[in-house]
């Protein structure tokens, strides 16, 4: 399952995507802009064409799937290009991304930007700041996963190194680059981490010993760790 602005997603056992809630920029992916209450179940038929949809992000306004296959779809707000076409027009169904010799196998989208994990563990970047054109990033080893905030992406190295790029508000303003944050993490922790999960404008870090560390906008408690 996956949730975004005022709208859930589900994956059913076959593969099939329902979708509820808000639906003025497409986002439902449904074919129309009427919102609704209660599930609707997308028509991939005639798109996905025997593949099957493994996993979907629903941040922000737009939506991003991935199939079996490696191919990314998308649908919703397209504003800055999130949606990886070369129109502002909105995407009102899901629509295949026309990636060239690249498969992927994950998907993370921020407010108006997305996020691609290829099979051989690269980064692509498009949307706000990038374009409609995706963008592959130059970090030092193979990315394990990816997550993505409204305004940053954090990504997790095959060594265990955390990655970041963009900015949380103005707890975390970074430059233009992934850049290692292992010296702004090691003031609340010294151990491998294992996952990485971002949220709008903060983000969560899971470590070897099943610690639980968040940083970013906290008006609470930041230096607390859960173990679980």
């Amino acid at each position: 399952m996956s949730a975004g602005f005022h709208r859930t997603f589900a994956i059913t056992d076959r593969s099939g995507i329902w979708g509820w809630g808000k639906n003025e920029n497409g986002q439902l992916g449904c074919g129309a802009r009427s919102s609704s209450s209660l599930p609707i179940e997308l028509d991939t038929k005639n798109i996905l064409v025997g593949d099957a949809i493994t996993s979907i992000s629903a941040n922000g306004y737009h939506t991003l799937a991935v199939g079996t296959s490696g191919v990314i779809y998308s649908w919703g707000l397209n504003n800055a290009y999130q949606c990886g076409f070369p129109t502002t027009n909105n995407i009102l169904i899901a629509t295949p991304i026309p990636f060239r010799n690249v498969t992927f196998n994950a998907v993370a989208t921020g407010l108006y930007h997305s996020v691609g994990l290829s099979h051989s563990g690269d980064v692509y970047l498009w949307g706000q700041m990038f374009g409609d054109t995706p963008k592959k990033q130059d970090i030092p080893e193979t990315i394990t996963c990816v997550s993505a905030g409204d305004s940053y992406t954090i990504a997790l190295g095959q060594s265990g190194i955390v990655y970041f790029y963009g900015g949380i508000k103005e707890r975390i303003v970074l430059s233009g680059q992934f850049l290692d944050i292992r010296g702004v993490l090691d003031i609340y922790f010294n151990q491998t981490v294992t996952m990485v999960q971002a949220q709008p404008e903060h983000f969560l870090v899971l470590t070897e010993k099943k610690q639980l560390y968040g940083y970013g906008r906290n008006e609470y408690v930041l230096k607390q760790y859960l173990t679980i």
